[in-house]
This record gives C-alpha cells, structure tokens and sequence, in this order.
C-alpha cells in the first residue's frame, strides 16, 4: 500500500459537508482524502443551495471561512412579502428572520451560491494539508466490524480511466448526497415521509430585471395564486433566484423538465402582477419533494453526513444549514476518538444528536412544503374548513424560526451535556456569544473569537466581582484554585482532552493578578458592563464556571465550590484506554 493511499479518514463527497468535515479533521491534525465523483471544475455547477442562517455563520467564522465567502457574496438584511395583488402584507413572509437573529453578531443572512462556497472550503482544505482528488467513485469497501485502530480498504474506481485503486483509512465518512454511495454500500436503510400526493417546484437563476419594490432587500416572497408561495432571493455576483410551486395542472403539461423558455414564461406568470425580464439564465431546475431519514448515521466504521442522512425541501432553505451543523457536531469527536482522548460513547453522540435534529427538520419540513405549495395539510385544517395556507405558512414557521435559523438547534441531556447547577445557561443549548474586553484594549473582542479553536473545550471561569467573591467564607474562588491549581495547571494536566481557558472578570481594572491575587486561568478578559454576566444568568456576587463544547454549546456549569466537578466531566468524557 503507497503512503500516499493512506488516511486516517477517507471521504466520499466533496460537497460542503464533505469539505467542512475534511477541514475540521485536518486543522485537528487528522490525515484527510476526499473524494469527489465529478470533476466539477469542468462542468457548470451554478443553482443549488445558496441561503446560510446566523448559526451556521457563526460555525464558518470559527473555522476562518466566513471573511472569504462575506467577499463573494450577497449581505441579505430584510424580506418583503406581497399578496396575490402585489399589496405588501408586512403580517406575512420571511422577514421575521432578522428579529429572531439578533442574539448573534451575525443577524443577516449570506447568499452566495454553492459553486463558490465549495471553491472557498477547498481552497482551505487543501491549503490546511488537506487531500482532494476528483473523478473518483468509491465501488466498495471492508470498514465493518468494531471500531479498532486498524485501518481498513476502500476500492476506488478512476472515471476518466475507469482503473481501480486501494485506499485505506481508519474511517469512512459518506458525505456523497443524497443518492449516497455510501449509504447503500453500508446497507443503510431509509425511512421516508413524504407526501400522498407529488409536489414539484421550480427553481431558477439567473440576471433578471422587475419592477418588484425593494426586491434588493436579499428576499422576497408573493402570495401566487397559481404557483403557491413564490421566492425571490438576491444571490451574489448580480443574479437573482426564483422558485415556485408546479400545481397538478402545471405537473401534467410539463412532466419532469423544462426548457429554459418555459421556466422562464411561468416564472413571468408566477410574479405576476409584478413584471420580471431575464437577461441571461445560468440554471435551472425541476425536482420532486420528498422527506427520507436514514436508520443509523453512525455504523461500524462508516459514518454517514449531510444529504446522505436526510432529504428534505429547500423550502426553509435547510439543505447547507443542516450540513453545516453535521459537519461541526462530527469533526471534533472524530478527532478526539481517533487521538485517544474522547471515548467512543461520545463520538456515538453524533448519531443521536443530529439524528433527533433531523427528525424535528423533517417534521417542520412536511408542512411547509405543503403549504409553500398551496395546499393545507389535514393535521392543519380546522374542523374541516377551509384556510388560507400563507396565514398558515407564516404562523407555522414562526412557531419553529429559532430551530430553523440555527441558534435555538439544542440537544437532549447525555455525557457531554449534564445538568447545570449555576446560572441560568442549559446543557446542550447555543453558547451565549458576548463582547468582552482584553487587558488595555478599548475595543471589545467577541467571546467566539477567543473560542477559534481546534477541538478544545472552553472553561470559562467568571471570577464575579474578586474583591467580593475572594472575600467569601465558603464558595469562594480559593475553591477554584484549590481544584484547578495554579494558573489551572491541575486542570490541565488532569485530563488528555485540550482545553482552553478564559477568565471573565466583572467590572475593570488594570491588573487581573492585582484584582484575583493570583495568576488568571487561561486567557484573562474583564466584562466592564456585566452584560456578559446577565447573559448567562450569573450574579457577579457569587461567580460560577462554565464548561463550553468544542462547537460552541453549553457542556456544564456550576458554582465555585463544585470545580472539582469540571474534572470528572472530562474524565467521563476520556476512554478507559487509548485506541492511539
């Protein structure tokens, strides 16, 4: 076997959740290969996902991609939505969105089409070490069996020479979509739920003129009468995208494709009573909707993310998102398993995280691609009358907005998300992001800058007010020191697992040994307005500690007089033996 044909893990799919995957591992020292079927720098690759919600641009920042992708792309900042006679409705539509993301520094959304999303990742993979080799198609592989340090074959077949290699990995990783190689090779079962009755939607971009009102807000929607809830969304680079819903009538003269004159000529129809003029069209598409959720992310060896889990509309524009979210919750534990340092009960959390996710995605997912369409599901009509399904459209998705941008994706207690004692954070929820300031700086630092990590978990120790939480009887930051040690050297040194330290001190001053006594732990930075604080529901008069995962949620958290505890949640966390 050539070194060269060796990995730690080997990925099949080079799209984003492959990408993201490949460079998580890598910039956590893990050796990656992806492999990718198509050869996609000499085809058109426009269309696509495109919409990216504040969580997930909060995950690409901490992985450095986003300042990249913000230069490529279209800021979206508002949506305006317009009933079946062009009146603006502002008790409808998508523009709610902004509201709900206001708890993120990142309260817009991104449009840039996929095509220079995966640009962007690839170029940092590769850039991080990373392995990429297109035109390749996993055929087979033997990663059965239980999860050991051994590596195991893949065979490999070469499209352009149609010849067959032997690749070797620790694991296997299917990020190949949704018609997934990977799956059906492992023998993944699917479960779906779809609809009874066919659902087609339309989706097209291009460089398109309309008389629409603030159409460059970054999203519109129109309450059609023929063509259900119609998008419009300004994507980068000066297109634009449409889509809209294809009714039983429409599905029957145009079966499963469509010329770009016809997309084109309902598109004019679907927008009505606003007028649209297309000055070139770079892609288009027609596609069923269906709802699938694999049995089992996780099986022997083989690990399975993105598409290849779950299949659902793009009607929440969930497709990326999701992945992302895939993608982030993976990487760290992999990386901590194949080191050594993380047991395999945590990497199994992948599963039942995002798997639980998914589910709750695919239920959302069900209904409002019903009512973008037009139609009321059954569960939602009202003692047998009749509904509007815009009404309903904008009622349901609010009732589910913090889970479908992101910030409100939380997970059920389990070994990495044990109950909190201090403050009013929970386990397994979004970490408040908060301004802070450093020693001397009169510029606030973000908490999630300090956090770019690779694979570390945060202790954050807010030390409240030191001049009264030193002066304490009992519960006082000498219990911290006492199970830390100094500087957190005990802490450190106790467990395998990289950590990284933050000491939030309440209030100002111009030393932090001055006002603790003794050296921070980790990196020291004052909370001058105690929003931080408040944000987590911690009264500067007691302190606590607050353990953070490696993807930015709340792990644990408890007062001072339980900092031994912060040990044993690591401890747990570590395996028995390392496999490495």
């Amino acid at each position: 076997m050539a070194s060269e044909d060796r990995f730690d893990v080997l990925i099949a799919g080079g799209g984003p959740a492959g990408l993201l995957i490949g460079l998580g591992l890598e910039r956590m020292g893990i050796h990656v290969c992806i492999i990718e079927r198509l050869v996609k720098s000499e085809i058109p690759m426009y269309g696509r996902a495109c919409t990216l919600y504040s969580r997930s641009l909060e995950y690409l920042d901490q992985f450095e991609l986003l300042d990249d992708m913000t230069q490529e792309g279209f800021i979206g900042r508002g949506s305006v939505n317009f009933d079946k006679n062009g009146v603006r409705n502002v008790d409808r539509g998508w523009h709610k969105i902004f509201h709900h993301s206001k708890d993120s520094y990142f309260s817009w959304l991104l449009n840039l089409r996929l095509k220079y999303s995966e640009d962007i990742i690839r170029d940092h993979f590769i850039r991080q070490g990373g392995t990429y080799r297109d035109g390749l198609e996993l055929t087979s592989f033997d990663h059965d069996g239980e999860t050991t340090n051994e590596y195991r074959q893949a065979h490999i077949k070469d499209m352009r020479t149609n010849q067959s290699h032997i690749y070797e990995s620790r694991f296997l990783v299917g990020a190949d979509g949704a018609r997934s190689t990977t799956r059906r090779l492992a023998k993944i079962s699917t479960q779906s739920y779809g609809s009874p009755t066919p659902i087609k939607w339309v989706r097209m971009d291009g460089v398109v003129k309309t008389d629409m009102p603030d159409h460059s807000l970054g999203f519109a929607s129109l309450e059609s009468p023929t063509h259900g809830n119609v998008l419009w969304v300004a994507l980068d680079h000066g297109r634009s995208r449409i889509g809209f819903a294809l009714n039983p009538e429409l599905q029957k003269k145009y079966g499963d494709s469509m010329t770009e004159e016809q997309v084109m000529a309902e598109a004019r129809v679907a927008m009505k009573p606003f007028k649209v003029e297309f000055s070139r069209l770079d892609w288009h598409t027609v596609y069923g909707i269906r709802q699938e959720l694999t049995d089992q992310y996780i099986k022997n060896r083989v690990v399975l993310a993105g598409d290849a889990c779950h299949i659902h509309s793009s009607g929440l524009a969930q497709g990326m998102n999701t992945g992302i979210h895939d993608s982030l919750n993976l990487c760290w534990k992999l990386a901590g398993y194949l080191k050594g340092y993380l047991k395999a009960e945590v990497l199994q959390t992948y599963e039942t995280e995002r798997r639980a996710a998914a589910n709750t995605l695919i239920n959302i997912d069900r209904i409002v691609s019903e009512l973008i369409t037009g139609r009321v599901p059954p569960e939602l009509v009202v003692n047998g009358g009749a509904a509007d399904p815009n009404a309903l459209l904008t009622r349901y998705f609010e009732e589910s907005i913090q889970f479908n941008i992101g910030l409100g994706v939380d997970y059920a207690a389990n070994i990495l998300n044990m109950y909190p004692t201090a403050g009013t954070v929970q386990a397994g929820h979004r970490l408040p992001d908060v301004l802070l300031h450093q020693p001397g700086h009169s510029v606030p630092t973000r908490l999630y800058e300090m956090l770019r990590s690779r694979a570390e978990f945060s202790v954050l120790v807010f030390t409240g007010r030191p001049w009264v939480t030193k002066m304490k009887p009992t519960d006082n930051l000498d219990c911290v020191h006492h199970a830390f040690g100094d500087a957190g050297s005990k802490l450190v040194n106790s467990t395998l697992i990289p950590l990284k330290q933050i000491t939030i001190v309440a209030g100002s001053g111009s030393s932090v040994f001055d006002l603790l006594g003794r050296p921070a732990y980790g990196q020291a930075c004052y909370d001058q307005s105690e929003a931080a604080y408040s944000r987590y529901g911690i009264s500067a008069e007691d302190g606590a500690i607050v353990v953070g995962r490696p993807d930015s949620l709340v792990g644990f958290a408890c007062r001072f007089s339980e900092a031994e505890k912060v040990l044993q949640y690591f401890k747990a966390l570590e395996p028995q033996t390392r496999i490495v």
